[in-house]
């Protein structure tokens, strides 16, 4: 197809996002293919590329080569408008070939209010919202990533989702993929046969082929298989070994900054910590290691690939690899002449993070960040959160002495037995963090503190929990602000996420597959991008399920009772329901 032309998109913001032709990015003859993917990513570009599974997986499909794997990612609505008016299709990047065009589209879904950009992109490829209305010669359309530890609220819009690490399972899809392809022309042409066989495999979720009924309070009254040989229990699938997984052979550098614009490097999954809120912790188990070696040699790699100037130590607890101090070591000292610095996410004030402190402070030192979680011993304590605060000083003071003087913080609010003193302990601890500083540098440090509001979760010991309400949340972040101005100055900023988004993202991650319906009638209202707060509208939301008969804060804010059937019990995580019962009824009796 052609190439889009700069003055295709004159009035566009950002039209790097559409463009393509990035450095790296991967062409291939089409003709020469067996199999024609197109990864899409439900978020704007800066975001779908800075998604390192998002990257993984493209990398993957298309060291095969009888697989092309492109790229899509939701347009922002200035554009999504142009192609409406022109009555144009959404279109890969790297071909732009439109997406009804493909073989598979393989969504990865990492947000739950991402769901209507789901739809928004289907409607932008003319293909139709219900998997049931698919035929023909429209692509077979699947979905993975941590948002479906609960798929159900997207179950009637999917033909099947990976539950678990895709990469496990993403190339045993396509290889039955390519043989009734070439067999039948077209996926759909014979798609209860395609999709009896691709249920076979382990990890797979096809939702047609189970039949659900549920109670007035929300729970399964009852789940079942209606094809034989269908698994009544769906495992989810991991990576055994991350030394043997992929490693990159493409990094692709795109033309515009993008959120996470560097290098990631993913040195360890899942997580040694047990922290009773946590679903990723889940989504990622077992925990795995990669090796100092194949780590070293992935930044050496990637490095030549891309001239990144940056390098992140990816994970869900980075400092707790457990040979992090030999693997910064040989970072350091390799990059050192090159200008290259090494960058971590949310950290644990442990002797490591010390030591890091000590190798970083040769280096450009951007800001630490660290996730108290709660204010006080008590509160960390119910949601099993292992942060020693006095650890946490005792790090600071020697980041302050090398010259550190930006601290992120992550607290929640909303979280179960939380009280005032609580709330008292997070203006306490933040304060006493800045004021450290002044000792050492003669000024406070900067503390920038992102508060987020509790949502409780599939396959956690807290999913029986209910969400606070928004009054309650509210009462919270007044106090908070009251406490503050009190003993305000200019070296703290509080930033509070917006609770009506919390509440929908609740009601999402916990819904069943009635759910769906809501879900199409916001997006008809014009629900969209609901991340972002400047097109977030709750009225969308409300009124949709309102149609549904659904209360949403009373849905949001529900408890759960422990012996019921939940929606998601189908699947296995690795972490039995009973181990996740009694994490749960040990903080009831307590």
């Amino acid at each position: 197809m052609n190439k889009k032309e700069g003055n295709d998109f004159e009035g566009i913001l950002r039209p790097g996002r559409y463009i393509g032709r990035e450095w790296n990015a991967v062409c291939k003859n089409v003709r020469n293919i067996k199999l024609h993917i197109c990864l899409c990513f439900p978020e704007i570009y800066e975001l779908g590329m800075s998604n390192l599974g998002f990257r993984i997986i493209y990398d993957l499909l298309n060291s095969k080569r009888d697989i092309y794997c492109e790229r899509c990612f939701c347009p922002w609505i200035d554009f999504k408008n142009r192609l409406k008016k022109l009555k144009e299709k959404l279109y890969s990047l790297e071909t732009q070939t439109p997406l009804d065009k493909f073989d598979i589209l393989g969504f990865s879904i990492n947000n739950e209010l991402n769901y209507t950009n789901i739809l928004a992109m289907l409607e932008l490829a003319n293909i139709p919202f219900f998997a049931k209305d698919r035929k023909g010669n429209l692509p077979l359309i699947i979905a993975g990533g941590n948002c479906v530890l609960n798929p159900e609220p997207l179950a009637d819009f999917f033909d099947l989702f990976i539950i678990g690490e895709a990469e496990e399972a993403i190339l045993k899809v396509t290889k039955i993929c390519k043989i009734f392809r070439r067999k039948f022309g077209s996926l759909l042409s014979k798609k209860q046969n395609l999709l009896l066989e691709l249920a076979q495999i382990e990890g797979v979720y096809v939702p047609n082929f189970y039949r659900v009924e549920y109670s007035k309070s929300h729970t399964v009254v009852d789940f079942r298989p209606i094809e034989n040989n269908i698994a009544t229990v769906i495992k989810k699938v991991h990576v055994s070994d991350l030394d043997k997984s992929l490693l990159p052979t493409s990094w692709v550098v795109p033309n515009i900054e993008i959120i996470h614009d560097r290098i990631g490097i993913e040195i360890m999954r899942g997580c040694s910590y047990h922290c009773r809120f946590c679903q990723a912790r889940n989504y990622f188990f077992p925990l795995r290691l990669r090796s100092p070696e194949k780590i070293i040699s992935m930044a050496k790699k990637l490095y030549k690939l891309t001239g990144y100037e940056e390098i992140a130590l990816l994970s869900l607890s980075s400092s707790c690899h457990p040979q992090i101090k030999l693997i910064i070591d040989q970072l350091v000292s390799y990059f050192r002449d090159k200008s290259v610095s090494i960058s971590f996410p949310s950290m644990r004030p442990k002797d490591s993070v010390k030591y890091i402190s000590y190798i970083l402070s040769q280096q450009h030192k951007s800001g630490l960040t660290f996730a108290p979680e709660a204010g006080t011993d008590r509160l960390r304590n119910i949601i099993r959160k292992d942060f020693d605060v006095q650890e946490l000083k005792d790090t600071l003071k020697i980041a302050y002495q090398y010259g550190y003087r930006k601290i992120k913080l992550y607290f929640m609010i909303g979280l179960p037995t939380e009280r005032e003193e609580d709330l008292d302990g997070i203006i306490d601890l933040v304060q006493q963090i800045s004021e450290m500083r002044k000792d050492i540098a003669k000024q406070n440090a900067y503390i920038n503190v992102s508060v987020s509001t509790f949502i409780p979760k599939p396959h956690t010991p807290f999913q029986w929990m209910p969400m606070a309400s928004i009054k309650e949340i509210f009462q919270k972040r007044q106090y908070l602000r009251s406490q503050l101005k009190k003993n305000s100055h200019k070296y703290i900023k509080f930033n509070f996420h917006d609770p009506f988004m919390s509440q929908i993202e609740s009601v999402l991650s916990r819904g069943h597959r009635d759910i769906s319906k809501a879900i199409l009638s916001a997006y008809r209202k014009g629900a969209q991008f609901d991340q972002w707060r400047d097109c977030f509208n709750y009225s969308f939301w409300k009124e949709a399920f309102d149609e549904q008969d659904i209360d949403i804060e009373e849905f949001a804010c529900r408890y759960i009772d422990h012996e019921s059937r939940l929606i998601w019990d189908f699947i296995d995580v690795g972490i039995s329901k009973y181990h996740l019962k009694e994490e749960f009824l040990s903080l009831i009796k307590s």
